[in-house]
């Protein structure tokens, strides 16, 4: 694997390597900005689906309170007790299933609640013809309206994201218009409807007593999850303004149907049945209108949440984008021009040696304008180029020596070889004049060298034959006197004969000797010319070789 990495490698220009590694680096980024982009809009998605939720839920819960006023209307006026308004809660109604199918409409395809809508209009319309005349029937008759309604509104907080909506403030907001507030409602009717059909009669069962104190303790915990979960949402709200935005609703709430709960517990499940159906109506009538009231400002104040919190997520991506791209352009731009002066420093460095390659160009330099690693490459080739053309400096004033000391050399040898020569031809010369009788020579050595020893000692060899034959001419020519005066014996004239003949032996031994002196002076000197000769070739040879290198 790392040698097949390291082929294709090298294989690359060096404006590829950096596209490869830029390549490496942006893709991952752009792969991180898709994935941020794509969450950031899940999330923005993720809360406009929770915002259509919620305008589900303004007609669903107009729907579900009137239909629980209505069967409350219609069981009072089953009892006698008033049950004039009827006719306006099914304008509501019809009003309010009316709208909710706009929305549904317009929303369908990401909150698919259409058929629990249809069952719920079903429902409705069934109940209103069912001409229910007892309580039971009107309980039964409605009960599977306020049911439908209520199935409804869950289906629409589970296909909303309503119910997993993931801040505190808005989420304690969902739970209370979502199920609180309509739980409270449906209790509250519940209450109404039972404690209202006992005062009426004025006596109550044993079952109708448990029931209703059931429903009271529900009322009540239900009181208090509710309360208690708002606050929550009023801690944990950044903005700080659910407080004055639901503060008095609320305290409106706890106060209206604590004190419908304890006037059902006092004046219905007491010792006597001491409340009348009056004024049991009137306190459920405001209990109701305020848990109304806190349901739509607390639907507001969920929606505005809900705004703002797409708002800040949108914003949020927005200025991450654009200080994304800002960096990102400013990175690349930094890149390029970077990328820019690498490959022009390395081509520059490239196009250097190319020239310095070439033959005769040797004045190649770096601009060295950086204090960077470019900058201490750039100073360490010049140097490097320098010390090169100092030692190819030296090395040709070097070779250029050694042409001048072999051209010397074959010079001096061939002079040698002349003045050997020369050498050679004046002993011959003076051998010839020798031999031919000539005593008046005298050689003069043309240096003082050890030639001019070989000129010195034919000089002495001659003077001695010289003096040599000088005795014997005195010898003959005192033989002569003495022949001329006759004067001494035979013996003395043996003698003198005897002696003559030792002398001329002598003589002839000198000229013997000078002879084979002569002989070895000719020879060396064939010798020396044989010597200078070969020094001359091997000094041509060594300048040959010196040129070619």
């Amino acid at each position: 694997m790392k040698q097949l990495l390291l082929s294709i490698i090298t294989k690359l220009s060096i404006r590829s390597k950096f596209l490869v590694i830029f390549s490496g680096i942006t893709l991952p980024i752009i792969f991180l900005i898709y994935v941020f982009i794509g969450t950031r809009n899940e999330s923005i998605e993720f809360g406009q689906e929770e915002i259509w939720g919620n305008e589900y839920l303004q007609p669903l819960n107009a729907i579900l309170n009137n239909a629980i006023l209505l069967k409350i209307d219609a069981q009072r006026s089953v009892m006698g007790a008033g049950g004039k308004e009827s006719e306006a809660s099914k304008s509501k109604i019809a009003d309010a299933i009316t709208k909710v199918k706009e929305v549904d409409a317009l929303y369908a395809e990401a909150i698919p609640t259409t058929e629990e809508i249809s069952v719920m209009e079903t429902e409705f319309a069934n109940s209103v013809k069912s001409g229910a005349s007892s309580y039971e029937q009107i309980n039964e008759a409605y009960g599977k309206f306020i049911g439908a309604t209520r199935t409804a509104m869950s289906k629409v907080g589970d296909q909303s994201n309503l119910i997993l909506d993931p801040d505190l403030d808005s989420y304690y907001l969902m739970d209370a218009a979502l199920l609180k507030l309509p739980e409270t409602q449906d209790l509250l009717g519940k209450t109404a409807s039972l404690a209202e059909a006992v005062a009426v009669r004025g006596s109550i069962t044993p079952s109708e007593r448990v029931d209703l104190t059931v429903l009271v303790g529900l009322l009540e915990s239900n009181l208090v999850a509710t309360r208690d979960g708002i606050k929550v949402a009023f801690n944990n709200n950044p903005a700080g303004n659910l407080t004055g935005a639901l503060g008095d609703e609320l305290t409106a709430f706890e106060e209206k149907v604590t004190k419908y709960a304890n006037l059902v517990k006092e004046g219905v499940l007491g010792d006597s049945l001491a409340t009348e159906q009056s004024a049991l109506a009137s306190s459920y009538s405001v209990a109701n209108e305020v848990s109304v009231a806190l349901w739509n400002q607390t639907s507001t104040e969920l929606h505005g949440l809900l705004l703002t919190r797409i708002e800040s997520i949108g914003k949020i991506r927005n200025i991450t984008l654009i200080v994304i791209f800002l960096l990102l352009s400013a990175s690349g731009i930094f890149s390029l021009y970077t990328v820019r002066y690498i490959v022009g420093k390395v081509l520059s460095v490239e196009k250097a040696l190319a020239d310095y390659s070439k033959d005769g160009v040797k004045d190649v330099a770096l601009q060295s304008d950086s204090s960077d690693e470019f900058g201490h490459m750039a100073n360490s080739f010049n140097v490097l180029v320098s010390i090169i053309n100092n030692k190819i400096e030296e090395l040709d004033h070097e070779r250029n020596m050694n042409a001048l000391k072999v051209q010397n050399a074959v010079q001096n040898a061939e002079a040698e070889k002349n003045y050997l020569a020369t050498v050679v031809q004046d002993l011959t010369d003076a051998h010839q004049k020798f031999a031919s009788g000539m005593l008046a020579i005298e050689l003069q050595p043309r240096k003082a060298d050890d030639i001019a020893k070989v000129y010195y000692s034919f000089n002495d060899a001659l003077a001695s034959i010289k003096d040599a034959l000088r005795k014997i001419n005195d010898s003959f020519y005192s033989t002569q006197i003495v022949i001329q005066e006759v004067t001494g014996t035979a013996d003395i004239v043996a003698e003198g004969a005897r002696q003559q003949m030792e002398q001329t032996t002598s003589i002839a031994s000198a000229i013997e000797e000078m002879a084979i002196t002569v002989t070895e002076n000719s020879q060396n000197a064939s010798a020396a010319v044989h010597v200078a000769k070969a020094a001359g070739d091997s000094a041509k040879k060594g300048g040959e070789i010196i040129k070619n290198a």
